[in-house]
């Protein structure tokens, strides 16, 4: 098969490669203004699977030992040094898939856009499993905490469109969330864009209940300053329950 030596070739054995079997290539003019333009397309596969095979301990843990049992993924990118876009995004995550586009541009700020739409996803499986000893404090922690760098925060521009069908955390079930997220100057604001629904249903032991909201606050708007970071994460919300 004309694949089966591709992975021997050298970079400029690939480039040839390229130029020959790619009409066009998805690199253009690389001399004056590169640019390129590829195809992603990792189909389905289990990463429990994967390690397994090479008798290797999986590196996350999580709640349901299914979970990461199933990952594809599939994308078109095209950029220059000035800007990187993903058009055509898709990633299937266990029984979860999300479609999504995003353009990062400015690298310095960064100046990011992007737009995702997940069908269903269920947190609760990803989370790390519960254990007697969490509340445990560990002794050798005396190293004082690296200083973070919030300076890319305070440049950041972001300007963001999410979409959930729905979304499971806590055994408690939300639907329909669309959040908005915009930023710039050390200023972000999210807008979760979801209403809480009157009835609250829980499940627990596979029996599911519902319970009726204590009281609806509409209207309700948060807003946090970190003095020390100089950054501002503002969120919104129609409903909030008490």
């Amino acid at each position: 098969m004309l694949l089966d030596s591709f992975p021997k070739c050298r970079y400029r054995t690939l480039l040839l490669f390229i130029s020959r079997y790619c009409p066009g290539g998805p690199f253009q003019d690389a001399t004056a203004s590169p640019q390129f333009d590829l195809a992603v397309a990792v189909e389905p596969f289990s990463p429990r699977k994967v390690f397994t095979a090479l008798k290797a301990p999986f590196p996350v843990a999580t709640a349901d030992r299914d979970a990461l049992s199933r990952v594809g993924l599939w994308s078109k990118i095209q950029g220059s040094p000035e800007q990187v876009k993903l058009t055509d995004g898709a990633l299937d995550l266990d029984e979860s898939k999300l479609v999504f586009s995003a353009t990062a541009k400015d690298f310095a700020k960064p100046d990011l856009t992007f737009d995702l739409t997940l069908d269903k996803l269920n947190l609760d499986r990803y989370l790390p499993p519960s254990s007697e000893k969490s509340g445990e404090v560990k002794k050798d922690q005396t190293a004082a905490p690296k200083k973070t760098d919030y300076l890319p925060l305070r440049t950041l521009v972001v300007d963001g469109k999410a979409r959930v069908g729905t979304l499971t955390a806590k055994g408690m079930k939300m639907q329909d969330i669309n959040i908005t997220v915009s930023g710039r100057n050390g200023v972000i604001q999210i807008d979760p864009g979801w209403e809480a629904p009157e009835l609250e249903t829980r499940e627990v032991f596979g029996v599911s209940f519902e319970q009726r909201r204590n009281a609806v606050i509409p209207g309700v708007a948060v807003e946090a300053f970190n003095i020390e970071t100089g950054v501002t994460v503002s969120a919104s919300t129609n409903a909030l329950s008490c």
